[in-house]
C-alpha cells in the first residue's frame, strides 16, 4: 500500500522530526530526581484555596499568576512527582513546536541558508539542555519560553504584513498572557514595541495601542508585584562575565557542564558571544530583524547596571533570561551557515556537540547528583516515631521533607541569615517553623532528629547532651 504523498512529506520532514525527537528528550527521565525546593514552593501555593492564591502568588512564589491558575487545577488531580511534571513538559513540548513554526517564518526570505540555519536552530533548541531542565521542572519557566516564541512568531508576521486579522488579537492575548507569566517577557514586550516604533508604518497606530492594551492590563499586578519584590533574597549581583556565563548556560545547560569540567561555561559563553555577534552581522541587510533580536539581548544587560543601582540587587538569573534563547540559537545556526566549506561542517559540527554532550551531562547528573529526598524521608521513617521533631540546618532539605516527601513529622528549621531565602523569609508557608535558640522548649521536650546535609554534623536523635556540644562547636545556633 503507498503511503499518501502529504503524509510522506511529513515523515521525511527534518524540522518535524527534530520536534519529536526532541519531545521525546523531554519525557526522558521526566519523573525521576527529587522535586526541588522552587517546585515545592509552587506545589505549596497550588495546593491553596482559590481566594489565597492571589496572595501566596504574590508573597511567595514572587511571579505573576498565570501559571500558579495552572497548577492549582493540575495539582487537584494528583501530586506525583511525574503528573506534577507533566504539565511543564506540555509546555515545553508546544514551545518546541512554536519554535519550529518560527525559525521557518524567520529565514523564509532565505530560502537556501535559511533553510538549514532554521533546522539548526531547531537542533539546538531540541537538544538544549538549558531548555529540557527547565522544561521538566515544576515551575513557570516552560510557559514562559512558549508565550515568548509565540509572541515574536506572531509579531514578526504583523511586522512583515504577513498577518491576518486574527493574528492582530492572537497577539494582544498572547502578550497578555506572556506580562501574567513573568515579569522578565516585560523585555519581549519592549523589544517588540520599540521595534515597532521604528519598522512599521501601515498600521502602526492599531500595533501600538495593542501593545499598551496589554500593558495597561498588567499594570495592577505589576505595581502589586513591586511592592511586594522586597522579600526576595539570594539574586547575586552581576560582574562583567556573568553574562558570557549566561550564555555558556544556554548553550551547555544549566550549570551541569560546569559541576563537571570547572570554568567552561563562561568560556563556551564568550565563544557563544562571538557566534552570535555574528550571526547578527549576517543580518545586517534585514535590518527588522536585527534590531528585534539585538533589542532581546540589549535590554536585559542594560537594565542590570539599573537594577543594581535603584535596588543593590540584578534580579538577574540565567533562567531569568530564557527569552533570550530563541534568538540566541537562532543567530548560532545563521554564523555556522554562513561559513563555507569546512568550516561550516566543522561549526555544525561543534554546535551538536556541545548540546548532545550537555544534555548528556544534564541526564548523567539528574540520575546521580540528587538529594534522594524520598530515601531520606524513609530513613527518617525507621529511626523515629510519628510527631518527632525533625530538625534542619537548610531550607533546601526543610521544605521538600516537610510539605512532601515527610509531612507526617513535625519540621523546624535553624535560624541562619544563609538559609533565609526568599520563601523563608516572607513567613507565608503554612505551619512554618523556626528555632532560633537552643534554649527553645521544643528542643527539650524530647529528643529530635537533626538533619544536616552539609555534614556540620550527621544526623542522629540527639540527647540534651550532644545539643550543647553542638552548641559550643557552633555547629547550631
Amino acid at each position: 500500500m503507498a503511503i499518501p504523498h502529504k503524509l510522506k512529506t511529513l515523515l521525511t520532514d527534518p524540522l518535524l522530526l527534530l520536534l519529536a525527537a526532541g519531545i521525546a528528550a523531554r519525557w526522558f527521565l521526566l519523573g525521576s530526581g527529587s522535586l526541588t525546593i522552587d517546585e515545592i514552593g509552587t506545589l505549596v501555593i497550588a495546593r491553596q484555596p482559590l481566594p489565597d492564591l492571589i496572595p501566596y502568588t504574590l508573597h511567595l512564589g514572587f511571579n505573576p499568576p498565570l501559571f500558579n491558575f495552572f497548577t492549582s487545577l493540575w495539582q487537584s488531580l494528583g501530586e506525583g512527582a511525574l503528573w506534577l511534571r507533566a504539565l511543564p513538559f506540555i509546555f515545553s513540548a508546544a514551545a518546541l513546536a512554536a519554535y519550529r513554526s518560527f525559525c521557518k517564518e524567520f529565514f523564509s526570505a532565505d530560502p537556501e541558508s535559511g533553510a538549514a540555519a532554521a533546522r539548526l536552530a531547531v537542533f539546538l533548541g531540541a537538544f538544549s539542555p538549558f531548555w529540557i531542565n527547565l522544561g521538566q521542572q515544576f515551575r513557570m519557566y516552560s510557559l514562559f519560553l512558549f508565550l515568548a516564541i509565540l509572541a515574536n512568531h506572531l509579531f514578526l508576521k504583523l511586522l512583515r504584513g504577513t498577518a491576518a486579522p486574527r493574528h492582530r488579537a492572537a497577539y494582544g492575548v498572547v502578550l497578555l498572557l506572556g506580562l501574567y507569566t513573568h515579569y522578565y517577557f516585560g523585555f519581549v514586550w519592549a523589544a517588540q514595541g520599540l521595534t515597532t516604533l521604528v519598522f512599521v508604518k501601515e498600521g502602526r497606530g492599531r500595533l501600538v495601542l495593542t501593545q499598551i492594551g496589554a500593558m495597561l492590563v498588567f499594570l495592577p499586578w505589576l505595581a502589586a508585584g513591586i511592592k511586594a519584590v522586597g522579600v526576595v533574597s539570594g539574586v547575586q549581583s552581576m560582574d562583567w562575565s556573568s553574562p558570557f556565563t549566561f550564555l555558556g548556560n544556554f548553550l551547555l545547560g544549566w550549570g551541569t557542564v560546569d559541576m563537571l569540567i570547572p570554568r567552561w561555561l563562561a568560556a563556551a559563553g564568550v565563544l557563544g558571544f562571538c557566534a552570535a555577534a555574528a550571526g547578527l552581522w549576517r543580518l545586517k541587510t534585514r535590518r527588522a530583524e536585527l534590531l528585534l533580536a539585538l533589542l532581546h539581548i540589549a535590554l536585559p544587560l542594560l537594565s542590570v547596571p539599573v537594577l543594581e543601582l535603584l535596588t543593590g540587587n540584578s534580579f538577574s538569573m540565567p533562567r531569568y533570561w530564557l527569552f533570550i534563547t530563541p534568538f540566541y540559537y537562532l543567530l548560532l545556526a545563521y554564523a555556522a551557515e554562513g561559513l563555507a566549506g569546512w568550516r561550516r561542517s566543522t561549526a555544525r559540527i561543534l554546535l551538536a556537540a556541545a548540546v548532545v554532550g550537555g544534555l548528556c551531562a544534564y541526564y548523567v547528573l539528574k540520575i546521580k547528583v540528587d538529594p534522594f529526598f524520598l530515601p531520606a524521608a524513609r530513613r527518617i521513617e525507621q529511626v523515629t516515631r510519628p510527631g518527632t521533631l525533625v530538625l534542619h540546618t537548610s531550607a533546601y532539605w526543610y521544605m521538600p521533607l516537610k510539605y512532601y516527601y515527610a509531612p507526617g513529622f513535625r519540621h523546624c528549621i535553624i535560624a541562619s541569615p544563609g538559609e533565609e531565602n526568599g520563601f523563608l523569609a516572607t513567613g507565608w508557608l503554612p505551619d512554618h517553623c523556626v528555632i532560633g535558640s537552643l534554649k527553645d522548649p521544643q528542643l527539650a521536650a524530647e529528643p529530635f532528629l537533626l538533619v544536616d546535609p552539609y555534614r556540620k554534623a550527621t544526623g542522629q536523635l540527639l540527647s540534651p547532651a550532644s545539643r550543647r556540644l553542638l552548641g559550643e562547636a557552633k555547629l547550631m545556633p
